[in-house]
């Protein structure tokens, strides 16, 4: 598993799924707003996502703009509205994991960390360097980065189990073959017949993508989200 996610995590999932997911979670769900005990900045399904997670992500998405200038109130705003989905999202991506059994060992996160070249020195891992990146460059507590990445590689598992699940039947390949050789330029005519195995992996990346649609439709119909930021905020202003 972990050898097929480091060598497809970009190539399929950035290019089939990305595009609509933006899409699809901009103002996912409906919010209710309620009093709430102070540990949770937001509520989803249920599941508590902590004010402290909030912040750090915030952080994050702070410190990534850092290069196209002053965050004024209005882009603030947006940013803090952008963190939301972003957590609401992750949530229900993991509860949906959870529901297929999927975890991630301690042996896959250490491959997934070993394998990024910011810590590595001369091609390896180098443990000093990921302690110097953490601490000193994007100043990140280790457990709380090693427990986003933990995440980041479930949410990977689970995209990939649902992309595994779609097959293109020889009838539908030959269907949407012929239907596109009937309107395509004479040079696409020539890619779809002298590269086969080419135009069926793109007729599955399109099925992946409407398979994830509808489930994502299906997911959101169901979803309930409680935010209680004005709680936290207000105590930080007091």
């Amino acid at each position: 598993m972990m050898k097929w996610l480091r060598k497809h995590r970009y190539k399929i999932f950035l290019v089939t799924i990305v595009g609509f997911l933006v899409g699809s979670f901009v103002g996912f769900g409906s919010y209710f707003f309620s009093r709430s005990p102070y540990d949770a900045a937001i509520v989803v399904n249920g599941d508590k996502v902590p004010y402290k997670r909030y912040q750090s992500r915030l952080r994050q998405y702070i410190n990534n703009r850092r290069d196209s200038g002053p965050l004024d109130k209005e882009k603030m705003a947006a940013l803090r509205q952008e963190v939301l989905q972003d957590l609401v999202r992750e949530t229900v991506f993991l509860q949906e994991a959870d529901k297929y059994g999927i975890i991630v060992t301690n042996n896959e996160l250490a491959a997934y960390l070993q394998q990024i070249p910011a810590f590595q020195r001369e091609g390896r891992f180098d443990q000093n360097a990921y302690f110097h990146v953490l601490t000193q460059v994007i100043r990140v507590p280790v457990d709380e980065f090693e427990e986003d990445r933990r995440r980041d590689i479930k949410i990977q598992k689970l995209q990939f189990l649902l992309a595994s699940s779609v097959k293109v039947t020889p009838l539908e390949l030959d269907w949407n073959k012929q239907k596109r050789i009937a309107s395509a330029s004479a040079e696409d005519r020539k890619k779809i017949l002298e590269k086969p195995n080419e135009f069926r992996e793109q007729i599955r990346q399109e099925q992946v993508s409407h398979v994830f649609q509808e489930w994502l439709g299906q997911v959101n119909s169901q979803l309930k989200v409680k935010l209680h930021l004005d709680k936290w905020e207000g105590r930080e202003e007091g």
